[in-house]
């Protein structure tokens, strides 16, 4: 048997999953929560947009997930041996950050900088540098914007220079203390093939076009002038990353260490893919190919499609990121994405809906409701808008309440909120010539939640598959590291042997994308109003929506 490690690191959680390599079929997994805090997040009441975790909870989780996925797979596998796994994937959460010094050593366990938020991980969902992310849009706008037409046209606050750019105004101590900062999904590989000099860090070309403004059709990041303009500092740190170190997805990052060896029993020397974002690898673990759009749904969402390498760059407004060799070699991978899905439903099943209402009970009530009945339509901005619009400052509506309005309906909304968002998404692809045919979902929530792609079926007009895998993620680092390890000669070859979807599929009911259509255009033109301020005639809607609802 030939055997591969994908290890996915989400938002509150670590995990590892074996996989054979000729099949795909997952032979062992482990899952291990971070332990600080709370689900892994620091208490930072200073900075209430503010996200951060310990990355030491990440090599606890890394350990325990990877050890325990091995002893599941051999408990399970008579036939496996942990000396026959041939290569390790690894993926992330992306940007999520964290400060290193010179000597490749965390800012974290340097004693001056104990306890410290601002020395820890930056998780993808810290929103404390909105107003540099402003800053720094501006600022773009000012040269021409070449760097930010492949996010949209504005730099996300989810990226990283925004984020060092208020670190060099608020703390500029333990900001010149950090050598370098390197995303999490580059960290782990660095870690695991023994480390070293900061400088030497692996680095994966697809986190660097999507959320570091790095363009290599344009020679790399913005001018060293540009970055002065704003802080002298960030051309120090713009200077830490080697281009020679910057790797495509099927290049190799580094071979696992003697000491990681030892501590999982695993081979010493086998190789380690580059890292990758865990939305990313959801896609290429779900078999994203041309004409697909992947949607990758947990607490956050990423819609993903291919363009042909041979094609121009594609600039698409709105889009977060493209990125040219991110996860399959030669294809260019646009990245959109809604900032809440999971998170947005869990707000209101948790803290709004009546205690002792379950996901299961709300979503069995709700889809006893057709479209439109409740009567309700609302905007799926809780935790702000990454795409279309890539404003983190916009937040939700539920509009055409009433003393009537139940539970069930409001939950219904919201579902149909996030499916709007990704058809926003969808015509935005597809009115700048990339047709989408067809939808594959993944991710921790579709498999649970029958309601939520029913509603998207309907919503986008398009047949949805469900990824067969139920850690898309980690196989799609598998994939990678399928690859690199020497199993497969290319990655389409290794994703159409690994990776597949169930046999039964949502296909759209023509009734229901008609009333959601009708939905669909009010939702529209809601956006345009809050987040660009265009004129919609809004008279009526109201008494339209209590129309739909009869």
């Amino acid at each position: 048997m030939q055997a591969v490690i994908g290890i996915d690191f989400g938002t509150a959680s670590g995990r590892a999953v074996v996989f054979d390599a000729l099949t795909g079929r997952e032979l062992g997994q482990a899952v291990c929560p971070y332990p600080s805090g709370v689900e892994g997040v620091l208490p930072f009441p200073e900075e209430p947009q503010a996200v951060r975790h310990d990355p030491r909870d990440y090599l606890f989780a890394l350990e325990r997930a990877v050890t325990g996925a091995l002893d599941a797979a051999e408990a399970g596998n008579p036939s496996f041996r942990r000396s026959e796994v041939r290569a390790i994937g690894v993926d992330s959460t992306g940007s999520s950050m964290i400060p290193l010094k010179a000597d490749g050593s965390l800012l974290a366990d340097d004693p001056a900088f104990d306890g410290n938020p601002n020395a820890m991980l930056w998780l993808w969902k810290d929103h404390s540098a909105a107003g540099e992310a402003e800053e720094m849009t501006r600022r773009c706008a000012e040269e021409g914007n070449r760097f930010l037409r492949t996010t949209g046209g504005r730099c996300p606050v989810e990226m990283p220079w925004p984020r060092l750019l208020r670190l060099a105004r608020r703390d500029r101590r333990t900001f010149d203390a950090a050598y370098t900062w390197v995303e999490l999904d580059d960290w782990i590989p660095f870690v695991l093939s023994g480390g070293g000099r900061a400088a030497s860090i692996a680095r994966n070309k697809g986190g660097l076009a999507c959320k570091w403004m790095y363009r290599e059709d344009l020679g790399g990041f913005p001018s060293d002038a540009f970055f002065a303009s704003l802080d002298q500092a960030l051309v120090r740190i713009a200077h830490t990353f080697d281009p020679s170190r910057m790797l495509r997805v099927d290049e190799t990052a580094g071979c696992l260490c003697a000491e990681w060896a030892k501590r999982t029993g695993l081979a010493s020397g086998i190789p380690i893919a580059p890292g990758m974002f865990d939305g990313h690898a959801g896609g290429l673990g779900a078999g994203i190919r041309p004409g697909v759009l992947v949607e990758t749904i947990g607490t956050s969402a990423v819609d993903l499609v291919l363009v042909p390498g041979s094609d121009p760059v594609p600039e698409i407004p709105g889009m977060f990121g493209v990125a040219r060799d991110a996860i399959m070699p030669g294809a260019y991978l646009v990245e959109a994405g809604r900032s809440a899905v999971g998170d947005l439903l869990g707000w209101y099943v948790h803290d709004i809906a009546p205690k002792g209402l379950s996901f299961a009970e709300l979503g069995e009530q709700a889809a006893r409701l057709k479209p439109g009945q409740s009567g309700l339509l609302a905007l799926d901005w809780m935790n702000g808008n990454r795409s279309v619009f890539n404003d983190a400052s916009l937040s939700g509506l539920v509009l055409g309440l009433t003393l009537r309005t139940k539970p069930e309906e409001i939950y219904r909304a919201l579902v149909e909120s996030t499916a709007f968002g990704a058809r926003m998404i969808l015509e935005q692809l597809e009115s700048n010539g990339h047709p989408v045919s067809s939808v594959i979902a993944c991710g921790g929530i579709p498999r649970k939640n029958q309601l939520l792609v029913d509603i998207y079926a309907n919503v986008l007009d398009r047949e949805v598959s469900i990824s067969r895998s139920t850690q898309t993620c980690a196989l799609g680092a598998a994939v990678a590291a399928s690859v690199v390890g020497g199993i497969w000669p290319s990655f389409p070859e290794a994703v159409s042997h690994m990776t597949g979807v169930l046999e039964e599929s949502c296909r759209p009911r023509q009734a229901d994308v008609d009333t959601y259509n009708r939905l669909f255009s009010r939702y529209r033109d809601l956006s345009l109003v809050f987040a660009e301020g265009k004129p919609a005639n809004l008279g009526g809607l109201m008494a339209e929506l209590r129309g739909l609802g009869k």
